[in-house]
């Protein structure tokens, strides 16, 4: 069941391309197991269930799906994998479990050794290009 699910997701997007998802409140360390483990399972069991689709399920994450988090150090070590375009911090303000009013040390506690470019595409620029910001 879980496989079709997935093959229809994907199939929703390959139909629908400018289709862009946002996983909210979920941080960010599941993504890089979960874009692996779709690139394999397509590998190993697309051609047996006859799953045509142009691209590798990753790649449909890469263009379509955006994660959000607020602090998730782990997550962030793999920003590559995930893909920094991908990336979007929150503060998650006012709620309790908010950043604030220290979001500046966590911030800069989390992106230790993240290069500049990265920082602040995940920081301001890919919200900004996502939601067509200026």
């Amino acid at each position: 069941m879980l496989k079709l699910v997935i093959v229809s997701m994907l199939a929703v997007l390959e139909r629908f391309p400018g289709l862009k998802i946002v996983s909210a409140e979920n941080d960010i360390g599941w993504a890089g197991s979960y874009i692996q483990r779709l690139d394999h399972t397509m590998r190993k069991h697309g051609p047996r269930y006859n799953i045509d689709l142009p691209m590798m399920p990753s790649d449909y994450f890469h263009r379509n799906v955006f994660c959000t988090f607020m602090e998730d150090e782990a997550g962030l070590r793999i920003w590559d994998v995930i893909g920094a375009q991908n990336l979007l911090w929150s503060n998650d303000y006012p709620h309790f479990d908010s950043t604030w009013p220290h979001s500046q040390e966590v911030t800069a506690r989390q992106f230790q050794g993240v290069p500049d470019h990265v920082k602040a595409m995940i920081l301001a620029g890919n919200v900004k290009s996502l939601y067509h910001i200026n």
